[in-house]
């Protein structure tokens, strides 16, 4: 009830990151999973799915392009980081930033309301949907993602 009438924060921590790139990013991503990124722009999230070897959903993903070749894919499933793993070679680099990140989710009307005094908002406002940002909240450096659209909101 706090999520869509006021603001809740919701901790992801638990979500494996990962960070790819080299020549061969695209195709080995669009390899592993289902969804094109080559015609993703810069700064753009994209959500897809990782199946298993019955075609059955296995997980939810989310593709991050940061440049040209460099991609962030955070899941839930360890088993996702160990298959990506196994795709490493010469023009496909992984590194595996799971440990070092912690993830939240705040959601619902007021967020901007409730990060406000935290930090300058004005340009999360401008964040397109399914977009990321670098940004600043209380002195630390933070990656900003807007995942969610909400009627009267930012989320």
């Amino acid at each position: 009830m706090r999520c869509r009438q006021d603001c809740a924060l919701f901790d992801f921590s638990f979500v494996y990151r990962v960070r790819v790139s080299g020549r061969d990013a695209i195709h080995k991503i669009e390899h592993f999973q289902p969804r094109m990124v080559c015609d993703m722009s810069i700064g753009q999230i994209r959500y897809s799915v990782k199946n298993d070897s019955q075609g059955r959903v296995r997980s939810d993903l989310t593709l991050w392009r940061f440049s040209e070749n460099v991609f962030e894919i955070m899941s839930g499933c360890e088993e996702d980081i160990i298959e990506l793993r196994a795709l490493e070679e010469e023009g496909f680099n992984l590194i595996d930033l799971s440990e070092k990140t912690a993830i939240f989710a705040l959601q619902g009307p007021n967020t901007l309301s409730q990060l406000a005094g935290l930090m300058d908002t004005e340009s999360l406002q401008k964040l397109a949907y399914f977009s990321f940002m670098q940004a600043e909240i209380s002195g630390i450096s933070c990656l900003v993602g807007r995942l969610r659209l909400q009627r009267g909101g930012w989320v």
